[in-house]
């Protein structure tokens, strides 16, 4: 956070730095995962854009949850 924040929110205090870097940490392995699959066609990565990796990452004070559509919601590329 930096000190405009910091004088913007007030209330928030510390609260939002560790949320912040959690989120960039969600952010950049799903993200790695989902380019390296769909614009590499790198199949390796695949198991890294399902649940149970986001499970696994996910801290406790910060959950994430990845909610995938089901077959017949898939959307096609055109």
């Amino acid at each position: 956070m930096n000190q405009y924040t910091a004088e913007a929110i007030p209330n928030l205090g510390g609260l939002t730095r560790p949320a912040t870097e959690i989120s960039r940490g969600y952010m950049k392995s799903l993200s790695v995962a989902f380019f390296q699959t769909h614009i590499t066609n790198n199949p390796e990565y695949e198991q890294y854009l399902q649940a149970a990796y986001a499970i696994h990452i996910s801290d406790a004070a910060y959950p994430i949850h990845l909610i995938l559509p089901t077959p017949d919601q898939k959307l096609g590329v055109k």
